[in-house]
């Protein structure tokens, strides 16, 4: 029991339960230094009025040991009516010709943080061989 380099995380990193936990929901512990572990960025612009959802967002996988840098539109699109063309909110450049004008750090929200749960939801279980009223 020990971690490489003699790094200790704060819990397991596979099912993020602290280290007196018998076992995983997966099986057997598996591990890894937070530092190395993969997230995915929710950095993301304003939602679209119109769609309901966010028109730019960064999204890329990342660790904090190798952080690129995020880059992502803050604004949403819209249609302007004079030359039919669509172009940000943010900085009124037109989709497709500009790069984005925001950037910064990546962000990661690990469940249980309360920004994480906007992220997770709940899948029903679907089970075709399981009928109500019992086995038929």
């Amino acid at each position: 029991f020990g971690s490489s380099h003699g790094l200790w995380p704060e819990g397991w990193t596979c099912c993020r339960a602290s280290w007196d936990t018998p076992g995983c929901t997966l099986g057997h512990h598996r591990g890894i230094i937070k530092d190395k572990q993969v997230l995915l960025c929710i950095n993301h612009g304003d939602g679209n009025p119109r769609r309901g959802y966010p028109d730019s967002f960064c999204g890329k996988p990342f660790s904090h040991a190798n952080d690129d840098g995020c880059a992502f539109h803050p604004g949403h699109l819209e249609l302007e009516k004079e030359s039919k063309q669509v172009i940000w909110t943010c900085c009124q450049g037109i989709r497709g010709d500009c790069e984005p004008c925001q950037q910064g750090g990546h962000r990661a929200a690990v469940w249980p943080d309360e920004e994480a749960k906007i992220y997770f939801y709940d899948k029903p279980i679907k089970n075709p061989g399981i009928h109500k009223g019992g086995a038929q």
